[in-house]
């Protein structure tokens, strides 16, 4: 498995949305606390889908809940590895327990989505913290070393659009009309290049 830089998140939800906003497929492994308080989950995305959860015990849906009411806490992404491969190295069952592989499985359907899946509200409420309209991000890094800086953390061509399309001039509004995408998913991507620590909002 290649070695991610982690990165930290103050809010794990947000995070995750970006994921399935971006249509991302890899498995996103997190992590919080130490010692006797550590913990470690993963969550697997198949073009923005979640097909596997699995923290501590948990699995399905009932992972997935807990751990959208994460906060300060180190996230990796892996684009490139079968979500498979890592729940089979990272997640065995003699050190989670007895739950059999095939209840990794959640949120096949539309039904069950709406009833368990805490990211599958209203676009509406999906981010109450968007950022305002004109607000005019900007890069921190050379277009070279930020590209790579997205590579490296496996963001996807949508965060690498964006990126060529920041010029520090360029308002969040000008943005969205743009990449033709609404406020809350254009919020998500820019929260994530800040995270990455490619671009700045003023």
């Amino acid at each position: 498995m290649t070695q991610q830089q982690e990165m930290i998140t103050e809010h794990l939800v947000d995070v995750i949305r970006t994921a399935q906003l971006a249509r991302r497929t890899g498995t996103l492994i997190v992590r919080r606390g130490q010692g006797a308080t550590y913990e470690e989950g993963a969550i697997a995305f198949i073009e923005g889908r979640v097909s596997q959860v699995k923290v501590g015990r948990r699995a399905s849906s009932d992972a997935l809940n807990w751990l959208s009411t994460w906060h300060h806490c180190r996230y990796s992404f892996f684009a490139s590895i079968p979500p498979e491969s890592i729940f089979r190295t990272r997640f065995a069952e003699d050190e989670l327990g007895s739950t059999p592989p095939s209840s990794y499985s959640v949120l096949d359907n539309s039904s069950a989505r709406r009833q368990t899946d805490p990211l599958a509200f209203d676009k509406k409420e999906s981010m109450k913290a968007t950022l305002p309209s004109q607000q005019h991000p900007y890069r921190i890094r050379q277009v070279a070393e930020a590209l790579y800086q997205i590579e490296q953390q496996g963001l996807s061509r949508v965060h690498r659009h964006l990126l060529l399309l920041i010029d520090g001039s360029r308002s969040v509004k000008e943005l969205e009309r743009i990449l033709n995408r609404d406020e809350n998913e254009v919020a998500a991507l820019l929260r994530d290049l800040e995270n990455a620590t490619v671009i700045k909002m003023p």
